[in-house]
């Protein structure tokens, strides 16, 4: 008798993890395991990382969360719930108004996916927040060296500055919402792409924002830096936007309390600086790689990465260098997808 590779945990988790409908030969936990890390990269780069940064944090000093249930899943939780709740609103308009109702009966949404690609994103956010909490620790930064070479850009001046003088100062919580709406995009494109039967792009997604967060924060310590707002008075936001500033002043806040005393502060998800390369750039360009195949989606994808481009220099977030940096991220992690994802076919 042929056993199933769903008889044992192991064997569930590595065949929802690599969704293949053919049963594998064999259930053996090591064979499972293969098989994810070979068909998807991001599975294998948090395997790979997720030791690697235990042994960066005994090098730093600095003191691991291992409370996962209190400060990362429980938050994090809550607000995939909220970003999954609205999604499903806006999927249900959508359906309604094309009158497509008879396919949302028809549609049987596999959760298995979806949540996989939930919890490798939980995995990476953990890697991620306790590399990135490393980088401006006991590290000269370069904010001189990227500022000088964004004045030489704009022939003198500072972009923020120059960006200031022409969107009013009337926009500039708004671009401070587009800034911050960067995860539930990334979380809604997920199901969204889950609910209209397109896994195999929906995994593709998961699998480059993964691996931009990774190839990111490794490239954060190559160039570490604060960022204008913390650099320089003239790109403050203390004047412009309560919402950023208000954020702005907490990642520091948290940021000098991990460097002051790393084997004591324990690190909180999501909340550390580093300014090159801007994330936020190479998420969007993924965001909008993937999300390009319809005419509607291509819009609002597109203007999405053109406001959180603004939104970046006009708030003080990052340099005009940084961008160059988070072009320079999303071209690997869209190229590693597209050549060793090999689930959802």
């Amino acid at each position: 008798v042929k056993s199933h590779p769903q008889s044992s945990p192991m064997g569930f988790l590595m065949s929802t993890i690599t969704e293949k409908s053919i049963p594998l030969p064999s259930v053996h936990p090591v064979r499972a395991l293969g098989q994810a890390l070979c068909s998807r990269p991001d599975f294998a780069a948090t395997f790979v990382l997720f030791p690697l940064t235990l042994i960066l944090c005994a090098l730093w000093g600095l003191k691991p969360n291992l409370s996962l249930p209190i400060h990362f899943v429980l938050p994090w939780l809550f607000k995939v719930v909220v970003i999954s709740i609205v999604t499903l609103l806006i999927y249900f308009i959508y359906m309604g108004v094309t009158g497509r109702w008879q396919e949302v009966r028809s549609n049987q949404l596999s959760l298995n996916g979806y949540v996989i690609n939930t919890l490798l994103i939980l995995g990476m956010a953990w890697i991620y927040t306790h590399i990135k909490a490393g980088v401006l620790l006991r590290r000269e930064t370069h904010d001189a060296w990227l500022y000088n070479l964004d004045k030489g850009l704009f022939f003198g001046n500072e972009p923020w500055v120059v960006l200031r003088q022409i969107i009013p100062a009337i926009f500039a919580e708004a671009l401070s919402v587009v800034y911050m709406l960067l995860f539930p995009m990334i979380t809604g494109s997920v199901l969204w792409l889950s609910l209209i039967k397109k896994d195999k792009r929906a995994n593709d997604l998961t699998c480059a924002v993964i691996l931009n967060y990774y190839i990111g924060v490794l490239a954060y310590h190559a160039l570490p830096a604060y960022g204008p707002c913390y650099f320089c008075e003239s790109a403050s936001t203390a004047n412009l936007s309560a919402l950023t500033s208000g954020i702005q002043n907490r990642l520091i806040v948290a940021t000098q309390a991990v460097h002051s005393d790393p084997s004591n502060v324990m690190v909180m998800p999501w909340i550390y600086i580093a300014a090159f390369p801007s994330l936020h750039i190479s998420l969007t360009i993924t965001l909008y790689w993937y999300m390009r195949h319809h005419r509607t989606s291509r819009w609002i994808f597109g203007a999405f990465l053109i406001l959180t481009a603004i939104s970046t220099i006009y708030l003080g977030w990052h340099y005009v260098v940084d961008w160059v940096g988070g072009i320079a991220v999303a071209i690997p992690a869209i190229w590693l997808t597209s050549r060793f994802q090999k689930t959802g076919e």
